[in-house]
């Protein structure tokens, strides 16, 4: 891979999944049912932009 998809993917990750996975967690005691639909809503969004970066390195 470039070295500019690289910083891209890792500026993409710390902006969007740290701090849902942050939010998550501090959720988690509280609410426990909206946490659920939180987190299976950004596991398909975490699983498609899997797919994406494979589709695109192929």
């Amino acid at each position: 891979m470039e070295k500019s998809t690289i910083s891209f993917i890792s500026i993409l990750f710390t902006r969007t999944v740290v701090p849902e996975i942050y939010f998550f967690f501090d959720r988690t005691k509280r609410v426990k049912n909206r946490n659920r639909a939180i987190h299976l809503y950004y596991l398909r969004y975490i699983l498609n932009f899997a797919s994406y970066v494979y589709h695109s390195n192929m």
